[in-house]
């Protein structure tokens, strides 16, 4: 009989992170065997974000898995639709938890599009920790400008 603890489950989500983050770091488009094994575990882990217990750090990884997959070309991953929709109303935990640049990209590239009263905060915050690659930096930047209604706000976020 299986264990279905919370200690197991956390388990087998570490063991999904890590062995899809492993595909996915070194993509293998043209390889039917590559394409079948990253779209189960994408799949596995696009479910994961649907379920309302996940806690906000695995979700935040999870989208930030899924939308790297799309981006990595696994066919079956490009029809999903992917979104933040947990942090419309709620802070995200702060991208560092990610540990990964390509993470923290791919979680920016879902973020983006979203505008709360938490954000400008929330991208300060991010810049000064200083633990993104240039297009981290890139897309803090422009989602920065996208929540700002001027220069001069614009200006503030980022120097303060």
């Amino acid at each position: 009989m299986q264990d279905l603890s919370p200690q197991a489950a956390s388990s087998i989500d570490t063991d999904l992170v890590e062995n899809l983050q492993e595909l996915l770091l070194s993509p293998k488009k043209l390889s039917a065997d590559w394409q079948v094994a990253a779209a189960r575990l994408t799949a596995l882990a696009h479910n994961k974000t649907l379920n309302t217990d996940t806690n906000d750090i695995e979700y935040l990884k999870l989208i930030a898995l899924c939308r790297w997959a799309q981006k990595s070309g696994i066919k079956e991953v490009k029809k999903k639709n992917i979104q933040a929709t947990r942090f419309r109303t709620t802070i995200p935990p702060s991208l560092e938890v990610l540990g990964n640049p390509e993470l923290a990209n791919a979680a920016l590239e879902l973020m983006i599009s979203l505008r709360g009263n938490w954000c400008n905060a929330y991208i300060a915050t991010q810049l000064m920790g200083g633990h993104f690659d240039k297009k981290g930096l890139n897309s803090l930047l422009v989602w920065a400008t996208k929540t700002t209604n001027s220069v001069t706000e614009l200006l503030d976020l980022v120097l303060t």
